[in-house]
């Protein structure tokens, strides 16, 4: 509650699926909606995208993910635009370090987790 009065603040969330068992599943579904509204950046980490409710990679303005395989892959798509998808189904044969994908831009980068400084720092600017 103090993030969201206040505004403003950036939130990370490892592991998502703890929130629900903390009953704060609302809150971060709130953060992740209308957050932006009230500048708050939130950062949720997950080793499985399979386990990240579908909801919360839509609503994702940067998504990267490393090493997806199989029902992962499926997954991230979709909850993806179909621009962005697309690509990201043609991935499952394929063998990549990370995974990138820019809703804004629907941009999608794959490559060797060697180069990732540089997909971040397009990403996001100067850092």
């Amino acid at each position: 509650e103090k993030v969201w009065v206040q505004g403003a603040w950036t939130c990370a969330v490892d592991e998502l699926l703890y929130i629900e068992r903390l009953k704060l599943t609302k809150m971060v579904e709130r953060l992740l909606t209308q957050g932006r509204s009230k500048q708050i950046s939130t950062v949720v980490g997950m080793q499985r995208p399979v386990a990240v409710t579908r909801f919360a990679i839509s609503q994702s303005t940067h998504v990267f993910c490393f090493q997806l395989e199989g029902r992962d892959i499926v997954t991230v798509a979709e909850a993806t635009t179909p621009r962005i998808a697309k690509p990201l189904l043609e991935l499952d044969n394929e063998s990549h370090d990370f995974v990138y994908f820019n809703r804004r831009t629907r941009q999608v980068r794959t490559g060797n987790a060697k180069r990732l400084h540089e997909v971040i720092a397009g990403a996001v600017g100067p850092y």
